[in-house]
């Protein structure tokens, strides 16, 4: 038993065990038969063996990754992201490291074990990730369109209860929930005057550059959570005129490597790029405003329509800034239609 008590931490940790930690596991080996499974469990679960053998084994199991295969998924919400990410995992056969809901993580500063993991994906901005070393992947979609679809992803509870909200929730909670959600729904004007957008230039834009810095210090916003990194930069980007807009669209632009539209055949040929030794499978639309299924419908108004052409002038200036640099195909579909498509389908008539 002392002799597996030192295999099993060596195995593991990488180290002899302690005498206290020698007696224990001999006790526990000697009474329990099942008591090695046991105890290895509890160590690979352990915060130690997250601080000090996992990292050595991640890295051990991505070297056979060389840089070109190494993605950054820069995840702009309402851009088919879900299906491109799900389809990643798919092709890479990999987990990615996943940055979705943690409000604390994808800083300016980030920890140095992103850049040897294959797959990193989440909503954050570009400089919060491994840029360098990965290529940076993400795609795009109709301004006017995204504003659509996100106003449903934000009132979709009425109509989709998942398991997982309702673990999350007690049933008094969940029904406040839903009551906020149905006056959201009635109210889009006031949503679409009030929503501090987070545009899609803000995932590529440096937070740190002289047009967006205003008054806070480099410091200060390196350590700014994720949201709120996001939330600070699309107000900066709201107060810039006209050429300072154009300047950062160019160099928002450097930092993408592989963009794409958000419908399915943008995707597959994106996917058919990274993977162009196989025939990748189309991905299948996730998370989609189609899920809800019968939806309250939402009359739009001029004013709703000028509003939501002033919100889109920045995506639509980054957009631009990508296609004028070679990185971004024309759309199948025109502004107009795309945009008219998107409201007829997620119930939106227009004025």
């Amino acid at each position: 038993p002392f002799d597996v008590a030192t295999q099993i931490f060596l195995g593991t940790l990488r180290r002899t065990p302690t005498r206290r930690e020698r007696s224990v596991t001999f006790v526990r080996l000697a009474t329990d038969p099942t008591a090695t499974k046991k105890i290895i469990s509890e160590i690979v679960t352990s915060s130690e063996f997250a601080r000090t053998s996992l990292p050595s084994l991640l890295a051990r199991e991505a070297q056979g990754f060389s840089s070109t295969r190494k993605i950054f998924f820069v995840h702009i919400p309402k851009t088919s992201g879900t299906s491109l990410r799900e389809q990643l995992i798919s092709e890479m056969g990999i987990p990615g490291l996943e940055l979705y809901g943690l409000e604390q993580d994808a800083k300016l500063v980030y920890p140095p074990f992103m850049d040897f993991w294959p797959l990193i994906a989440g909503h954050m901005n570009v400089y919060s990730g491994p840029r360098k070393t990965h290529t940076v992947v993400t795609t795009v979609r109709e301004p006017q369109s995204r504003l659509l679809s996100l106003f449903r992803e934000q009132t979709r509870l009425n109509y989709r209860v998942t398991p997982t909200t309702k673990g999350q929730n007690n049933s008094i909670s969940l029904v406040a929930r839903r009551l906020r959600h149905r006056g959201k729904e009635r109210h889009f004007s006031d949503w679409l005057r009030n929503e501090l957008p987070i545009y899609q230039l803000s995932f590529f834009a440096d937070p740190l550059s002289s047009l967006l810095r205003r008054e806070m210090s480099v410091d200060a916003i390196r350590e700014l959570p994720r949201r709120k990194l996001l939330r600070y930069i699309s107000s900066s980007i709201r107060s810039l005129n006209e050429p300072e807009l154009a300047r950062t669209c160019d160099s928002a632009t450097t930092e993408v490597d592989l963009v794409t539209w958000s419908d399915t055949a943008g995707v597959t040929q994106l996917l058919s790029n990274l993977f162009p030794e196989r025939q990748v499978a189309s991905p299948k639309r996730l998370n989609d405003g189609t899920e809800l299924g019968s939806v309250r419908e939402v009359q739009l108004t001029v004013d709703d329509l000028a509003r939501l052409r002033e919100i889109s002038r920045v995506d639509k200036a980054f957009i631009a800034a990508l296609q004028r640099k070679g990185k971004l195909r024309p759309p199948a579909l025109s502004e107009e239609e795309d945009f008219a498509k998107t409201a007829q389908r997620l119930g939106f008539i227009m004025p």
